[in-house]
């Protein structure tokens, strides 16, 4: 349970989106849905797609709170190895 103000603090705080930022360094094709609605920039990466191509690695125990949350630090860090975060808000 959340103390009187910290909701707000909460939603006030920055946030960065892993998803986001690994977008044009994935370079997932669009799929069939995204091409016919016009979209030809790449499809946002699943954790499963950025694991992959960012790590070389296959993300075990997917949608484990745990597993899901390590993955997405592990990829955040190597974005920052690249020098791929920008800014964050």
């Amino acid at each position: 349970c959340l103390g009187e103000g910290e909701a707000e603090r909460w939603a006030a705080a920055p946030s960065f989106c892993t998803m986001r930022a690994a977008t044009g360094l994935c370079a997932v094709p669009p799929t069939s849905r995204m091409l016919a609605a016009g979209r030809r920039g790449p499809k946002a990466p699943t954790l499963v797609e950025a694991m992959r191509i960012l790590l070389g690695e296959e993300l075990q125990n997917a949608h484990s709170a745990i597993a899901d949350a390590q993955a997405c630090r592990r990829i955040w860090l190597e974005l920052a190895r690249r020098r791929e975060l920008g800014e964050v808000a």
